[in-house]
């Protein structure tokens, strides 16, 4: 059983959803000010020596704070997924000025990037009737 909905109706109802949303969410930054923050141990010689400004000094005015579900995380801890990617691989060879590197990279990155779109378009002339050889 499908009901249509105008589109006034739908303007009324996704108008009056976003104004209550806005007007619920207004309150959470003047919450946010009045809370304490706590500095990350690793950091404490840095404040110490004067490299780094205080926690307090270091955050906006008006942080988005998100209340954990059970308790605060803990600081440190393993990477869960470190799955390398040709990003970080490209960025040093430029920097280190290996154009060979470099070079093959871009090249072997267009080739499946070529390769790639003539699969795909493999793919929908098989998969779409409308396509017609003449």
């Amino acid at each position: 059983m499908s009901r249509k909905m105008s589109r006034r109706k739908f303007l009324k109802v996704s108008l009056t959803a976003g104004a209550g949303i806005a007007a619920l969410s207004k309150g959470l930054p003047i919450a946010a000010q009045d809370m304490m923050y706590s500095e990350a141990p690793e950091l404490a010689d840095l404040v110490a020596s004067g490299d780094l400004p205080p926690v307090a000094d270091r955050l906006p005015l008006n942080p988005v704070v998100i209340e954990p579900l059970d308790s605060i995380g803990e600081y440190g801890g393993a990477i869960v997924l470190n799955l390398p990617t040709t990003g970080p691989l490209l960025l040093n060879a430029l920097l280190a000025q290996d154009m060979l590197l470099a070079g093959s990279m871009i090249l072997f990155l267009s080739l499946l990037t070529v390769v790639g779109a003539f699969v795909s378009d493999l793919l929908l002339v098989w998969a779409d009737p409308r396509i017609q050889f003449e």
